[in-house]
């Protein structure tokens, strides 16, 4: 036997924004999603409980890992460094990430271990 749960705004995550008004679960799993008068009707046999959202806002299965979620935007618009062995190769990418950079916004990179280098430095030499 199943729940619907209804009355709120069920975010789908398909497509951006993308809601529904109601959502058929049976056993944990979703079975169907869409409006409440069409999973009443299609499901009306094996709805053993009726869940009353309250008009709020449900997003599906967010598992917190204690993710800092500013920073990992903020990190995805970064230019990942860490995959750089030597202070010369990361020079080279420095360099052909800034010639795509628009309007000479700064460029951030970040991630670098000058560990990973040879010589376990990292150069003096300004970029130019």
């Amino acid at each position: 036997m199943g729940t619907l749960w209804f009355n709120g705004t069920f975010f789908t995550m398909e497509h951006e924004n993308e809601s529904v008004e109601a959502v058929y679960v049976k056993d944990g799993r979703i079975q169907d999603i869409g409006k409440t008068e069409t999973l009443e009707k299609k499901y009306n046999s094996t709805i053993e409980e009726r869940r009353d959202v309250e008009g709020l806002y449900i997003y599906p299965g967010f598992v917190d890992s204690h993710l800092h979620i500013i920073g990992h935007g903020e990190k995805l618009i970064r230019l990942d460094l860490s995959n750089m062995y030597s202070a010369e190769e990361m020079k080279v990418h420095l360099k052909h990430s800034y010639t795509k950079q628009a309007n000479q916004q700064w460029l951030i990179g970040e991630g670098w271990n000058e560990n990973n280098f040879p010589d376990r430095k990292f150069s003096q030499n300004r970029i130019r």
